[in-house]
């Protein structure tokens, strides 16, 4: 279990390499493990364009959103996985942009 949390780390350090000046802003996501929906809460001082990319194990983009225009303050994005992405159960990597910079960086365990 422990090679296998490294090599996710990688993973995530070689596919989203963290901006040095990513955005400060409070998310979360969730829940953890998921099946096909995943939630972000973003809190903004300031209106923004939300962008959330999935990743599998891999490094290949699975999916992304169009970016998503929020309101200052706390907003709630739920993402409906499409039967299309054909998501096996496993590791993945959610990125989420705000702005059009990296903001954070969570992996996630896809469950049936």
């Amino acid at each position: 279990e422990t090679s296998k949390n490294a090599f996710v780390n990688n993973v995530v350090k070689s596919v989203i390499p963290m901006e040095e000046d990513a955005v400060k802003t409070d998310i979360s996501v969730y829940p953890n493990p998921f099946t096909s929906k995943i939630d972000v809460e973003v809190f903004n001082e300031k209106s923004s364009a939300i962008t959330v990319l999935l990743y599998d194990i891999n490094s290949r983009l699975v999916y992304k959103t169009n970016d998503i225009k929020q309101q200052a303050g706390r907003n709630k994005i739920s993402v409906n996985l499409p039967a299309s992405a054909a998501l096996l159960p496993g590791s993945y990597v959610v990125s989420i942009m705000v702005d059009g910079k990296i903001a954070k960086v969570v992996k996630l365990i896809k469950v049936n």
